[in-house]
């Protein structure tokens, strides 16, 4: 089960693969998208698209140290633009987020 649990980790499940302009963005060399926390177990986060119907599941830690997060913020995944489906990088509150930083 624990091997589950890792694969899991390393997954990030991505559907209605509808990516929008409204949801999708280019920053530098990241594909970000924008979601709503809606449900939290633990360390694991389910959220979905801001301006689509999009899901995103991720854990703990992908989520930047030093952010907090809760059901109803507003979060920025940020994903390796060749791997958008699995390559999760890091997941950020967007209150957080300084422009130019």
């Amino acid at each position: 089960m624990s091997n589950f649990k890792l694969a899991l980790s390393m997954f990030v499940l991505v559907t209605a693969a509808v990516f929008n302009q409204q949801n999708v963005s280019a920053c530098n060399q990241y594909t970000t998208f924008t979601y709503e926390v809606t449900q939290i177990d633990n360390d694991q986060f389910y959220g979905t698209g801001v301006n689509d119907n999009s899901n995103i599941y991720f854990l703990e830690e992908n989520v930047k140290q030093s952010n907090t997060i809760k059901v109803g913020d507003v979060v920025v995944a940020y994903f390796d633009p060749s791997n958008i489906e699995d390559g999760l990088m890091r997941v950020e509150n967007a209150e957080s987020i300084t422009v130019g930083k």
